[in-house]
C-alpha cells in the first residue's frame, strides 16, 4: 500500500524574469525579494529561486535549485519583457504547471512578456495560467494560490 502524502499546502516556486537590457531590468531582484502571498486565505509554501532568470545559465541554476524542492507548480513573474529560452529551459527541466503574472506598468513590458510566455506554454500544450496585478494585488495573490493548489491536487 501507498502512504497518501498530503499535497496542503501546496509547494509553489517563484521564479521572475528580466531582461538586462529592458526597463525593470534594475528592480527585477526587488520583485523577487518581495512577491508573496499573504492575501488570499489559501496557504502556500513559497520556494524563491536563488536568482533572477536573465539568460539560459541563470535558468540552469534556478532549475537546480528547485529541483529539489519537490514542487507542485510555478510562478513565473516577468519583470520585463524576456526571451523565451530561458523559462522553457527551465520547464524542460521541471516540468511543472506556471502561473505567470504579468505586473502593470506600461515602460516594463511585464505583461507584454506575460502574454507572450502564456502564449508560447499554451501552443505548447503546457499547463499555464495567466494572472495580472501589482504584487500586493490580493485577488492576483488568490488566482496563484488557487492555480498552485489546483496543481498540487493534480498532482497527487
Amino acid at each position: 500500500m501507498t502512504a497518501f502524502h498530503s499535497p496542503f499546502p501546496p509547494r509553489l516556486g517563484l521564479v521572475v524574469l528580466a531582461h538586462p537590457l529592458e526597463v525593470g531590468w534594475d528592480q527585477a531582484e526587488a520583485v523577487l525579494a518581495s512577491a508573496g502571498l499573504d492575501a488570499g486565505g489559501l496557504p502556500v509554501s513559497l520556494v524563491r529561486a536563488p536568482v533572477v532568470i536573465s539568460d539560459v545559465a541563470s535558468a540552469a541554476r534556478v532549475a537546480e535549485a528547485l529541483r529539489r524542492q519537490d514542487l507542485h507548480a510555478l510562478c513565473v513573474i516577468p519583470a520585463t519583457w524576456s526571451a523565451d529560452d530561458p523559462l522553457l529551459d527551465l520547464l524542460e527541466a521541471l516540468p511543472l504547471p506556471a502561473a505567470v503574472w504579468g505586473l502593470p506598468g506600461v515602460e516594463t513590458g511585464s505583461l507584454c512578456g506575460s502574454h507572450q510566455i502564456n502564449c508560447v506554454l499554451k501552443e505548447l500544450g503546457r499547463p499555464c495560467h495567466l494572472v495580472y496585478g501589482p504584487l500586493s494585488d490580493a485577488n492576483a495573490q488568490a488566482a496563484v494560490a488557487r492555480y498552485a493548489r489546483a496543481a498540487a491536487l493534480a498532482k497527487e
